[in-house]
């Protein structure tokens, strides 16, 4: 049977299988190759991926997000600040369950923990695998980010067994990466010559690098700074902490507590983070953002540089 490989990601997950061709990317019901990683339940049903998406403004306050920074989580000293960082980008809100666990309340009778919104999350990369291979899926190896210790591990082979796939692996990011270079470079190595590489990965929620030493036979990872309260979504906080502002000095409105209003913030913050990747200018309009009140602010990289100041030193307390 083939064997999967999950990469679980906090806005996206990816999917692929090997086969005879090399290694293919898993398309989804809608053939895409990232299917969003949301779980959100209404009265009578659980939406999931795709479709949890398309219903995220309407149903906010029922969706589960980030689930691979909550599974494992509970309120105790040693998770309190990851806790504390993940509440602040939460939909859902999250409350503490039994055997003091961070679970989510939906709008149901029970809170709903992480690894119970990734088992049905999990059932469906299943099915939509098999859908596109054409063949029964029985294990998977999933990657974790490199902070993960025994206790969210575990919760990811939980998840996996109640999901209905065997979990041949749990493998961190990092030693991925260094593993996927290695692989096709072999011809590069020499024996006797050190061949050092540095990977770094700024993701959703995330920042990473990996320093690692490769020989002809092997590789060896040296060393991994990661910081897990630095990533795309921080980038994406400043900005919408400052249209927030100017809408407010504008109008005297203030959004924050209404969730699609926020949500539409956050879009609208990766659009300008994105564009004034490759552009001087990226100004933000949205019409009826409010109340009625539309909402025109004007950015460009030099004022978007300013605002990230004070993000760019890395915290020393999230590093492993």
């Amino acid at each position: 049977m083939p064997i999967i490989g999950i990469d679980l990601g906090c806005l996206g997950t990816k999917v692929a299988t090997v086969g005879r061709g090399g290694v293919t990317i898993v398309r989804n019901d809608l053939a895409d190759r990232v299917t969003p990683t949301l779980v959100s339940y209404t009265d009578n049903e659980r939406l999931i991926g795709d479709a949890a998406f398309t219903s995220l403004k309407s149903n906010a306050r029922s969706t589960i997000r980030n689930i691979k920074h909550q599974l494992g989580m509970t309120d105790t000293a040693e998770d309190r600040d990851v806790v504390e960082l993940e509440r602040r980008f939460a939909l859902a809100e999250p409350v503490v369950a039994e055997n003091r666990v961070i679970a989510f309340s939906v709008g149901r009778e029970e809170p709903v923990t992480a690894v119970a919104a990734l088992v049905p999350f999990l059932k469906k990369v299943k099915a939509m695998s098999e859908s596109y291979i054409g063949a029964p899926v029985s294990d998977c190896v999933v990657a974790v980010p490199t902070w993960y210790s025994d206790v969210h591990k575990t919760a990811v082979l939980d998840a996996c067994s109640l999901a209905g796939i065997g979990c041949h692996k749990v493998m961190q990011h990092s030693t991925a990466t260094a593993l996927d270079y290695g692989l096709f470079r072999r011809s590069m190595f020499v024996e006797g010559q050190r061949h050092v590489v540095v990977f770094t990965d700024i993701g959703y929620a995330q920042a990473t690098a990996t320093v690692v030493d490769y020989t002809p036979k092997k590789f060896t990872v040296l060393a991994t700074l990661e910081d897990s309260a630095l990533g795309g979504r921080s980038i994406d906080q400043v900005v919408v902490q400052h249209l927030l502002a100017q809408f407010k000095s504008k109008t005297g409105l203030d959004p924050s507590r209404n969730a699609k209003a926020m949500l539409k913030l956050e879009e609208a913050a990766e659009k300008a983070k994105k564009i004034l990747s490759a552009n001087k200018d990226a100004g933000v309009h949205l019409e009826c953002f409010f109340e009625d009140e539309d909402l025109d602010v004007p950015l460009n990289r030099e004022i978007l540089q300013d605002l990230l100041g004070p993000a760019r030193s890395v915290s020393p307390e999230y590093r492993t």
